[in-house]
C-alpha cells in the first residue's frame, strides 16, 4: 500500500515535468514568431527577389513577338482601296459618243463623198416630199451637128431649125401641189436616188452662207428607166427620138440605126447646211446619132446624122 501511493507520486512528478517541459516549448516558438528582429533578415528577401524573375522574363517576350508581326503585315496594304480609286465609269463616261457624232453635225464642206452624196439626195427629195411650189425653165440647145453627106452640108441650118428651136419652156406648180412631173425625173416620186456607183464624182463649194454640191453621173448609152441617169435626170431615149424629133424632120430611120448617148452630165445643188434648198439646176448632154438618115425637103438625102444636144434645166422661185 505505501509502495502504491510511492509509485504515484512518482508518476504524478513525472507528468508534471513533462508538461512543464512542454510549456517551455511553446512559449520559445511564440518568441520566435512574434520577433521581427530575426525572421526579416533570413526568409522574407530570398523569397521575394526569386518570384518575380521567373514571371518578367517569360511573360512579355512569348506575347509582344508574334502578335504584332502577323496582324500589321497582312493588314495595310488593303487591296480594295488599290482598285476602287480607278473607277473603270470615270474614264469610259467623259468621251460621250452621243456628243461626238452629234456635234458632228458636219456642214457639207466636212462630209466624206457618201455622207455628201447621202445629205444631196435627202435635200433634193424633200423637195418633192414637201410639195414645194417651184418653177422650171428648160432650154435645149443644138451644140454640134455633122452630115456625112456633102451636099446636105447646106441643109445644116434648114435641118437645126427643124429639129430645134432655142426657144425655152416653162412649167411650175404651187406650194401643196404634186410636182412630180416639174422635178426630174418626171413621175416619179423621188428627185434622187443616186448611189457612189452612179457618179463620177461629188464636189462642194462654199457660197456665203449656202453650199453649191455638184454631182456629175456616169455614162449611158441608150439608157432605160434602170440606167444610173434615169435616177436624177431627164433624158432623152431611142422613142424620143423616134418619135419626137425625126419627123421632124420627115427623115426615114429604121429603129436600129438609132443610138443616144448620155455623157457629162451634172446636177448642180444650192442648198443650206440644214438642208433647205434655194436653187436646183440639170446639165445635160445628150449625143443622138443616125445611119442612112433620108432627108426629104425638096429633095431626098440620105446621110448619117450627129447631133449633140445640150440641155439646162433651173428651178427656183421655191416655195416653202
Amino acid at each position: 500500500m505505501k509502495l502504491l501511493k510511492i509509485s504515484l507520486s512518482l508518476t504524478l512528478i513525472f507528468v508534471l515535468l513533462f508538461s512543464f517541459n512542454g510549456c517551455l516549448k511553446y512559449t520559445s516558438n511564440i518568441l520566435e514568431v512574434t520577433n521581427p528582429g530575426i525572421q526579416q533578415t533570413t526568409q522574407a528577401p530570398v523569397v521575394e527577389t526569386t518570384l518575380p524573375q521567373q514571371e518578367s522574363t517569360t511573360l512579355p517576350t512569348v506575347e509582344t513577338t508574334t502578335l504584332p508581326a502577323v496582324e500589321q503585315t497582312t493588314l495595310p496594304p488593303a487591296v480594295e482601296q488599290t482598285t476602287l480609286p480607278p473607277a473603270v465609269e470615270q474614264t469610259t463616261l467623259p468621251p460621250v459618243i452621243e456628243t461626238t457624232t452629234q456635234a458632228a453635225a458636219k456642214t457639207p464642206d466636212t462630209m466624206s463623198n457618201q455622207e455628201l452624196l447621202d445629205f444631196f439626195n435627202s435635200s433634193v427629195n424633200a423637195l418633192k416630199t414637201n410639195n414645194v411650189g417651184i418653177t422650171r425653165s428648160k432650154l435645149t440647145t443644138m451644140q454640134d451637128l455633122v452630115l456625112s453627106n456633102s451636099l446636105a452640108n447646106s441643109l445644116v441650118g434648114l435641118v437645126k431649125g427643124m429639129l430645134f428651136s432655142d426657144e425655152t419652156e416653162y412649167a411650175s406648180s404651187a406650194k401643196g401641189q404634186s410636182n412630180n412631173d416639174i422635178l426630174p425625173p418626171s413621175g416619179q416620186s423621188f428627185a434622187s436616188a443616186l448611189t457612189l456607183n452612179d457618179i463620177k464624182n461629188i464636189s462642194v463649194q462654199k457660197n456665203g452662207n449656202n453650199y453649191v454640191i455638184t454631182v456629175v453621173g456616169v455614162d449611158c448609152v441608150n439608157p432605160t428607166t434602170a440606167s444610173p441617169c434615169a435616177k436624177v435626170f431627164d433624158y432623152l431615149t431611142i422613142d424620143d427620138v423616134m418619135n419626137t424629133y425625126v419627123p421632124k424632120v420627115g427623115a426615114t430611120v429604121a429603129r436600129e440605126d438609132v443610138s443616144v448617148s448620155f455623157k457629162n452630165s451634172s446636177a448642180v445643188l444650192t442648198v443650206s447646211a440644214d438642208g433647205v434648198v434655194s436653187a436646183y439646176e440639170t446639165l445635160t448632154y445628150n449625143y443622138l446619132t443616125m445611119k442612112n438618115a433620108s432627108i426629104k425637103k425638096g429633095v431626098t438625102i440620105s446621110t448619117d446624122l450627129d447631133v449633140t444636144l445640150y440641155t439646162v434645166t433651173k428651178f427656183y422661185d421655191i416655195q416653202y
